[in-house]
């Protein structure tokens, strides 16, 4: 009989102890181990980054007929050897585009 109060006084102050944290004590908060729960966000979830369903997708388009003033630059030399023998390569063209975008009356 004596064993089992000893039990229950045990628990009763692990109880005790549990439920103590920085609200309700001299503890720091870092000594916390649970946190509180978040309030849920009325409608449910929270929406996700980026476009949302059901709303129109935004984004400039250009083409280069909308150019004002095009530039074409040619390479002098191999940028890997400085060699000026270039061979062309119908396979290895690569073309880039620079856009910049400047206010017109």
């Amino acid at each position: 009989m004596q064993q089992m109060q000893q039990q229950i006084e045990a628990l009763q102050e692990r109880m005790a102890r549990a439920e103590k944290n920085s609200s309700n004590s001299s503890k720091p908060p870092s000594s916390d181990i649970v946190k509180p729960p978040k309030l849920a966000l009325k409608g449910g979830k929270k929406r996700g980054q980026g476009g949302q369903p059901g709303h129109v997708k935004h984004e400039r388009i250009f083409h280069l007929d909308d150019a004002d003033i095009i530039h074409n630059h040619r390479l002098d030399c191999c940028p890997k050897c400085a060699c000026s023998t270039l061979i062309d390569l119908p396979d290895q063209t690569r073309t880039q585009y620079q856009y910049e975008l400047a206010d017109q009356p």
